[in-house]
């Protein structure tokens, strides 16, 4: 559940059978995996570090509210364009979400360029 695009969440809190997914729900997704991936805590802010104890409905919830975390909270260091590239992926809007598979690769290409760079550096 803890990568689900909100308006997924909502269908699912309604209880829904038939959730239509799309490439916006699947933008959306990949940017919570790559939040988690690189933060090792999940994009939606339970407000507790213990995420298992928090009931089902209530994660969706927070979802739908966007509780959202950031590289502060989880206390990840900025990596350049990152956490900004992940804020447009995980945007709550649908219409102000990326939709563009190719900038999103584009954004994860500058940022490996950027490591490349700041490791020459060092």
């Amino acid at each position: 559940v803890h990568f689900n695009a909100p308006e997924i969440a909502k269908e699912m809190l309604a209880h829904s059978s038939n959730i239509a997914i799309d490439i916006l729900s699947e933008i959306y997704s990949l940017g919570s995996v790559l939040f988690f991936i690189y933060t090792g805590k999940t994009s939606t802010n339970y407000s507790t570090d213990d995420y298992k104890s928090v009931p089902f409905e209530n994660k969706l919830e927070y979802i739908i509210e966007n509780h959202r975390n950031n590289f502060k909270l989880t206390g990840a260091k900025p990596i350049g364009e990152l956490e900004s590239l992940l804020e447009f992926m995980l945007h709550p809007d649908r219409q102000k979400r990326c939709s563009d598979l190719s900038l999103i690769e584009a954004g994860l290409n500058k940022i490996e360029e950027d490591i490349f760079r700041l490791e020459a550096l060092n």
